[in-house]
């Protein structure tokens, strides 16, 4: 039944014939980059495919737009193939990642208005993650005492690895995500407003929108995903399994497209390209300065000026990077097990690991499908991940498995 309301793989004539159409949804977002390349640098055209771009508000409408099948695929959230398979809080639709789009640049960033409560604490929060979290623990907790407002922190979505790092983080300096602060959730166009408007007091986005935050005076970066957890997984591919298995030949194709596109991006004689690439007002439209820092690595976390060098903050590409790792999956599955969006199951488990689909990349592109290996970078509490064993891992962090 679900596959009646896929829309056919159109067809469109070219100067070279016919070519598929195909619809992609997008963020704004730095990490787009390969999809944008695909599409805009002709890399897509030279595999037959007409890919049609079109920019989303809000990670809730790309998942609904690719349910319905207005979307063929759509730079989606890493864990919302597996949320989406797993019909976690909304309807149960397979969606299949093939392709990620890289590792890294998301940041958490705090308000101008709680710097000095930062600083009264004496921990040194503008030059260590984990004494930036043990400041703001200390801010709650004074906070609680005087009978002020809970914070308000911002995420982008429920199924987003900004939640898992954002709680990761609060929960390592012994902050209560559920408890101690507010977590809400706001689309990452949203996000330098609304901590502008005083309605959050930080975030965890990704690229352009914390740096916006700090050129604006507003904010201070005072972690990066990297520092939370270097190897997490990003932004994927998300494809209905059904249109996968309706149109192999396109997908292929598209794979093949997206893969010469993210090698392009990563080639650093292309950089001034792509930031242009990027900075045009259909695509991420923000300032070329500041997609220069996030694709360099060369942030300015506060807005005094203080830089930090991040060489691995946000990779697009380069070796077998675009294959979507199952066993990132099973990391977001424990995240959702251990924040209670879900039961824990070995046939959850098993839903999240075939989510992830790096056969389909590896065939088409003609290299081996082992994901690339962790670059041997902990999380930031040092607990290590076990995907054979993820209820002991849970207990490691303080929760039993359900």
């Amino acid at each position: 039944m679900r596959e009646k309301y896929n829309i056919p793989c159109r067809m469109a004539e070219s100067g070279s014939g016919s070519e598929n159409v195909v619809r992609a949804g997008f963020m704004q977002l730095a990490d787009s980059a390969p999809l944008i390349a695909a599409a805009e640098r002709g890399f897509a055209a030279e595999h037959g495919i007409r890919l049609e771009l079109v920019r989303q508000a809000s990670w809730a409408n790309v998942r609904d737009r690719i349910n319905i099948g207005h979307l063929d695929v759509a730079q989606m959230l890493a864990g919302m193939p597996i949320a989406s398979s797993l019909g976690v809080t909304h309807v149960t639709v397979p969606i299949i990642a093939p392709f990620a789009f890289g590792k890294g640049g998301n940041a958490i960033a705090l308000a101008r208005g709680l710097f000095d409560h930062l600083s009264a604490t004496g921990e040194d929060w503008r030059g260590d993650p984990m004494a930036a979290g043990r400041a703001l623990a200390q801010v709650i907790r004074d906070r609680a005492a005087r009978g002020e407002r809970q914070l308000v922190l911002a995420m982008v979505f429920p199924f987003s690895s900004h939640n898992y790092e954002l709680r990761y983080w609060l929960s390592s300096a012994g902050v209560d995500p559920d408890e101690d602060v507010r977590l809400v959730v706001i689309p990452p166009p949203m996000m330098v407003e609304s901590i502008r408007n005083g309605q959050v007091d930080g975030f965890c986005v990704g690229e352009p929108w914390a740096s916006l935050a700090v050129d604006a005076g507003i904010a201070a970066i005072v972690a990066l995903g990297g520092d939370i957890w270097p190897d997490a997984p990003e932004k994927v591919l998300g494809v209905q399994e059904s249109w996968a298995r309706q149109h192999p030949d396109v997908l292929g194709r598209l794979l093949r497209a997206l893969k010469r596109a993210a090698d392009w991006c990563v080639d650093p004689g292309n950089l001034d390209n792509l930031i242009d690439l990027l900075a045009r007002h259909r695509n991420v439209a923000a300032p070329r300065r500041i997609l220069r820092r996030a694709l360099t690595g060369e942030l300015i976390v506060h807005p005094d000026g203080t830089m930090r060098l991040a060489p691995d903050f946000l990779r697009v590409g380069g070796g077998g990077l675009n294959l979507p790792d199952p066993e990132g999956a099973l990391w977001i599955y424990s995240q959702m097990v251990r924040w209670r969006q879900t039961i824990y199951s070995e046939d959850g488990a098993a839903v999240a690991r075939a989510a992830y689909r790096p056969d389909l990349l590896g065939a088409p592109v003609g290299i081996s499908t082992r994901p690339e290996p962790p670059r041997g970078g902990s999380f930031i509490d040092g607990v290590a991940f076990d995907p054979d064993d993820i209820p002991g891992y849970l207990k490691q962090l303080g929760m039993p498995a359900n």
